[in-house]
């Protein structure tokens, strides 16, 4: 069975899975603790086979250079064509490797995990006191379940108030996109980033990540692009996003 899963959660992150067969996993992640343990050291292995790619393609590239120049008795560098044509080919081999390994570190997924955290709760207070339980409107409960990354009640919660503000409608998108859901948090932020004001730039700076993980470049830049000259917090960052793409 958990051969089974680590295929599963292999192709899950190769993108090969459905819609819903992504759903379905993800449904998994949040209800299987077994399953969801499974799931980061199958990511965390993942990520260690690439870097150990890359360094084992650098070594053999060192190794190559050093064996396409012999060095005469006298201690002066001639060419060898029998080793040099064989180690060329190899040295191509292993550059276009690396490269892709290296390319790999630059894709918009691998940005989006770089530069993604979620964002703190700014919106709502949260009580400690219990004498106050009673008190507390759907939004404080929202805000509650989201300060404690319990992002699937959150979400709940948030989606039942009736008439969501944009503080609402961004923590909402944010939930979603905590829980791996960049689709729902698009969905929620594109429209909202036409009319936000208390949030405009946050609602535009996640709503680029979301695209980035979704591998919507073009989106992703032109968001990125109008954030690097917006003078905020999110200034610097765009900038140095859209160099590496």
């Amino acid at each position: 069975m958990e051969e089974h899963d680590i295929a599963l959660i292999d192709r899950y992150l190769s993108g090969e899975l459905s819609e819903s067969e992504a759903e379905a996993l993800r449904q998994r992640l949040a209800a299987e603790k077994d399953f969801a343990q499974l799931f980061e050291d199958v990511r965390y292995l993942q990520k260690g086979l690439e870097r150990a790619e890359l360094e084992k393609a650098w070594k053999a590239i060192q190794a190559a250079e050093a064996n396409i120049v012999e060095t005469a008795p006298t201690g002066a560098a001639t060419f060898s064509w029998k080793v040099w044509l064989p180690a060329a080919a190899s040295v191509a081999l292993l550059v276009v490797v690396a490269w892709f390994f290296l390319l790999r570190s630059t894709e918009p997924q691998a940005l989006y995990a770089e530069y993604f955290e979620v964002y703190p709760n700014v919106e709502a207070p949260i009580y400690r006191d219990s004498s106050t339980k009673d008190s507390l409107t759907s939004k404080d409960l929202a805000f509650r379940r989201y300060a404690d990354e319990d992002y699937g009640m959150a979400i709940e919660i948030f989606e039942s108030i009736k008439h969501p503000d944009e503080g609402t409608l961004f923590y909402l998108g944010m939930s979603y996109l905590a829980k791996d859901e960049a689709v729902k948090a698009a969905a929620i932020w594109e429209p909202l980033s036409k009319e936000a004001e208390d949030y405009k730039t946050q609602v535009q700076w996640y709503l680029a990540l979301a695209w980035l993980k979704l591998e919507e470049e073009e989106k992703a830049k032109e968001l990125f692009e109008e954030l690097a000259e917006s003078g905020t917090a999110y200034e610097e960052r765009s900038r140095a996003i859209l160099k590496a793409l």
